[in-house]
C-alpha cells in the first residue's frame, strides 16, 4: 500500500467566511461527534412476529426500526417508531429501502427509499416535515452524535456529505468526478469517526481502490491506495478508518497518524469484525447458521453482548431456529443490534415462514 496525500481527484467544499469563522464552524462540527448518547433500558426493545428487524436506531425519546421480509422480494420493508415516553407505536413510512440504514437523531429520522434511484429522506418523529437529503443516494449512510453522513452520484460527479441534523445544515462535502484518467470509481462505504469522515472509492479492471478520509478540522484529503483489491471492506471507528485488505489482513488508520498499522487480527479468513470504539472492538461470532456479538475490552477481555442462546428464549419456538446479525450499531455509550430468528427450515429452502425480528439494547458501557 502507498499513502497519499491530497492526491483525490476533486474538491472539498465547506463553510464560507473568516477565518475565524472557519475555525468555529470546524470546531462545532467536532463538538457533534461528542453530544451526550441517550441511555436506553438494556434488553430486548423490539420483537416482530411474521418480520425480521433489519436496522434499529434510538435517541432519548424515540426507538425507530425497520421490519420487513428476510427473503420475499415481493413484501415491503415498513420503519416504525416507539415513544418511550407513551409507549405508542406508529408507521413512519410503508416502503424503505433497507440496504442504506437508518438514522434518529438532532429530532430526526433518516433512511431510505426507492429502487433503481434511492432517495434519501428525513422527516420529524411526529410524521411532519419530510424532506429528501438527496435524489442520488449511493452509499450506506453512518451516523456520530447528531451527524449524518453519506454518499451520492450523479452524472459524472461524487459527493460524501456531512449533515448536522440538528442545525440543518450541510457541514461538510466533498466532491470528486466518478471517472479520471480512464479510471472509475464507485463510493461503496462512508462513515464517520470523532475526528472526520472516512470513505471507500472502489476500482476495478484492473483492481485498485482508495481508502479516503478528511479530517474535520483540515481541507485536505488524504487516501491510502489498495491494489489488487476492488472492494475493500471498512467499518465504524471512532478513531478514523479500520480496513480489510483481500490478502493483507485488517488496518488501523486513525486520524493523528500518518500511515495505517495492521492490526493483530487474523488475515484469512478475515476476522469478523464490526467496529472499533473507543478502544473496543466489537465482533461478531458464528456457528453454523447461529450468530452472535461480542466485544473485546481495552484489557483484552471478553464480553457478550448478544448470545444464539438468548435471542432463542425471546423467539420463544419449538423449531430450530438460526440467529442472523442483520445490523449493528453504537449510540455513544451503548450497542444496538437487529436480528433475524428464523427456523433453519426456511432458511434452507429460502421462504419466509416462521418469521422473528429482535431489536436489542446492549448494557450501558462506561
Amino acid at each position: 500500500m502507498a499513502v497519499i496525500v491530497a492526491s483525490v481527484t476533486g474538491a472539498v467544499a465547506g463553510p464560507k467566511g473568516s477565518a475565524a469563522t472557519l475555525s468555529r464552524e470546524r470546531s462545532s462540527l467536532q463538538h457533534m461527534a461528542y453530544v451526550s448518547p441517550s441511555l436506553l433500558r438494556p434488553g430486548p426493545l423490539v420483537v416482530t412476529r411474521g418480520k425480521v428487524v433489519h436496522h434499529v436506531a434510538a435517541d432519548r425519546r424515540y426507538v425507530v426500526w425497520e421490519a420487513g421480509p428476510l427473503q420475499d422480494p415481493r413484501a415491503r420493508t415498513s420503519l416504525l417508531e416507539r415513544d418511550l415516553e407513551s409507549g405508542r407505536t406508529k408507521v413512519l413510512s410503508r416502503d424503505v429501502e433497507p440496504n442504506y440504514g437508518l438514522a434518529s437523531t438532532g429530532g430526526w429520522v433518516v433512511f431510505a427509499q426507492g429502487n433503481a434511484r434511492v432517495r434519501l429522506v428525513a422527516v420529524r418523529h411526529d410524521g411532519s416535515r419530510r424532506t429528501v437529503l438527496s435524489h442520488s443516494l449511493s452509499a450506506p449512510i453512518d451516523t456520530r452524535g447528531t451527524l449524518v453522513a453519506w454518499g451520492e452520484e450523479k452524472a459524472n460527479e461524487q459527493r460524501v456529505v456531512v449533515r448536522d441534523m440538528k442545525r440543518g445544515v450541510d457541514r461538510l462535502a466533498v466532491k470528486m468526478h466518478r471517472c479520471s484518467h480512464r479510471r472509475c470509481y464507485q463510493l461503496e462505504r462512508v462513515t464517520l469517526a470523532d475526528d472526520g469522515v472516512v470513505f471507500t472509492r472502489d476500482g476495478s479492471n484492473p483492481d485498485r481502490s482508495l481508502i479516503v478520509r478528511r479530517a474535520f478540522s483540515s481541507r485536505t484529503l488524504t487516501a491510502v491506495t489498495i491494489a489488487h483489491d476492488a472492494q475493500p471492506d471498512l467499518i465504524p471507528s471512532s478513531a478514523g478508518a479500520v480496513y480489510y485488505v483481500f490478502g493483507g489482513g485488517w488496518y488501523r488508520w486513525d486520524f493523528g497518524r500518518r500511515r495505517p498499522h495492521r492490526t493483530r487480527f487474523r488475515t484469512n479468513p478475515p476476522a469478523p469484525l464490526l467496529a472499533y470504539e473507543d478502544g473496543r472492538w466489537f465482533l461478531a461470532t458464528r456457528q453454523g447458521c447461529d450468530f452472535g456479538v461480542v466485544m473485546l475490552e481495552r484489557d483484552g477481555h471478553q464480553r457478550t453482548i448478544a448470545s444464539p442462546r438468548r435471542l432463542r428464549r425471546l423467539a420463544r419456538s419449538e423449531r430450530r431456529i438460526c440467529t442472523v446479525l442483520e445490523a449493528f450499531a453504537w449510540t455513544g455509550r451503548q450497542t444496538l443490534t437487529a436480528w433475524a430468528l428464523a427456523p433453519k427450515y426456511s432458511i434452507d429452502s429460502h421462504v419466509d415462514f416462521g418469521l422473528v425480528g429482535v431489536a436489542l439494547a446492549g448494557s450501558v458501557l462506561r
